[in-house]
């Protein structure tokens, strides 16, 4: 490890990268932008003491893209009255929005012409049509991904997509995924070379870990697991509710279910032990303080998903002492290692959840072993050790100092 940082430190210094240009779409100064990764990895990249020009893609400020969006959300309010269907506008699959996004970045560019790099934080935006700054995409999932992972065929409206995201990787400088199994696909779907797996930080500002022993005492006095995504089919919440029913029925109801990210509304009627919070904000301290103590007092965090990628929720809960018993797959091993700090379910399957869930409470000297190695194997994973990363694979595309 110290060798590591070391290595790192000196191709931070030898590498002239000065200044980058940050593109996301959304704000990467509010938390809030895209599950948190545009704010702690531009916050990180400044704290090299690198430059950062942070481009929102969004054309929320065009006089054009607001008269748009108020004619696609009429449009769409009449095609659901019409069909009984919803149209939900996606900024990254609308042929409109991606072309005065493009203007946007354009404009941005001309403003940030010395920038030694270009920073994509999505796979379906690029600037090598008309900058010679070099690119760096860094993101979850390629569209074709995605879309394998709903089960559907592309058509050819989604195939116009994937065109323009090809393109934008075998263009890319360089191409880094927050997992392995987009990497992977990278690789043997384009046969490209530039690719990097680079997993993300931990996406807290604070964690109130001093107290090891404290916060084991804590969760051992406590009877709660804890759930926290976005998709109730994607990261199956419905296959959760239905194995905590069975797994609280083995355990006279003792136990309570605290899930965060879902709205109750989306369900009928459930047990009494069972708790939604919603969409809980880190830039808001009460809600923050909410959703520390959820990870604070949880014994087990839950996730019977049926798709990935995987969340780096599980990263935030682990540094807590909270074992994870989550699907097995999309490399879910590189986080959750079956029987070291955490368990593996090979099916989203309520039986086979409820069981794990019941395995790991039973047995308390487990449950600790299991707790101390989840907070020990997240070590590894920090914002700066990313940043670090990314500036040594790109370092040989820099002058160094003599």
């Amino acid at each position: 490890m110290e060798s590591d940082r070391l290595s790192c430190d000196i191709i931070r210094q030898a590498c002239k990268v000065r200044e980058i240009n940050l593109f996301a779409a959304g704000d990467s100064n509010d938390i809030k932008t895209w599950s948190n990764v545009p704010y702690f990895f531009s916050g990180a990249v400044e704290q090299k003491g690198i430059r950062v020009n942070r481009i929102n893609l969004i054309p929320d400020d065009m006089f054009l893209y607001r008269w748009y969006m108020r004619f696609f959300l009429s449009w769409s309010a009449l095609k659901r009255m019409i069909r009984k269907k919803d149209y939900p506008y996606d900024f990254f699959r609308d042929r409109i929005s991606l072309h005065l996004s493009g203007i946007k970045a354009r404009r941005a560019l001309r403003r940030h012409p010395d920038a030694d790099f270009n920073i994509f934080l999505t796979f379906s935006i690029s600037s090598y049509r008309y900058s010679d700054i070099p690119v760096i995409h860094y993101c979850d999932q390629t569209y074709d991904l995605y879309l394998s992972g709903k089960d559907r065929a592309a058509t050819e409206r989604d195939r116009v997509f994937i065109a323009m995201e090809t393109g934008n990787l075998k263009n890319a400088r360089y191409i880094f995924t927050t997992g392995r199994r987009c990497c992977e696909h990278i690789v043997e779907k384009y046969g490209l070379v530039n690719v990097r797996s680079l997993p993300a930080g931990i996406n807290l500002d604070t964690l109130e870990i001093a107290d090891e022993a404290g916060i084991l005492a804590g969760k051992m006095r406590e009877r709660n697991i804890l759930f926290i995504g976005k998709g109730i089919h994607k990261r199956g919440v419905d296959i959760l509710i239905e194995a905590f029913t069975r797994f609280s029925g083995m355990h006279a109801e003792s136990w309570k279910l605290h899930i965060v990210g879902v709205d109750r509304e989306s369900f009928g009627e459930l047990p009494g032990n069972i708790f939604f919070y919603g969409q809980l904000s880190k830039d808001i301290p009460a809600e923050l303080a909410c959703y520390l103590h959820l990870m604070r007092s949880a014994r087990l965090f839950v996730m019977p998903m049926r798709k990935g990628p995987l969340p780096g929720v599980v990263k935030e809960v682990a540094m807590m002492y909270t074992p994870s018993i989550i699907t097995d797959i999309w490399h879910a091993s590189d986080l959750v290692s079956d029987g070291y700090n955490g368990k593996l379910v090979g099916h989203a399957d309520a039986g086979e959840f409820a069981q794990a869930m019941d395995e790991l409470v039973s047995d308390e000297k487990a449950w600790e072993r299991l707790a101390r190695n989840a907070h020990g194997s997240m070590q590894r994973f920090t914002w700066s050790r990313s940043i670090d990363q990314m500036l040594e694979v790109i370092a040989q595309d820099m002058p160094v100092d003599a």
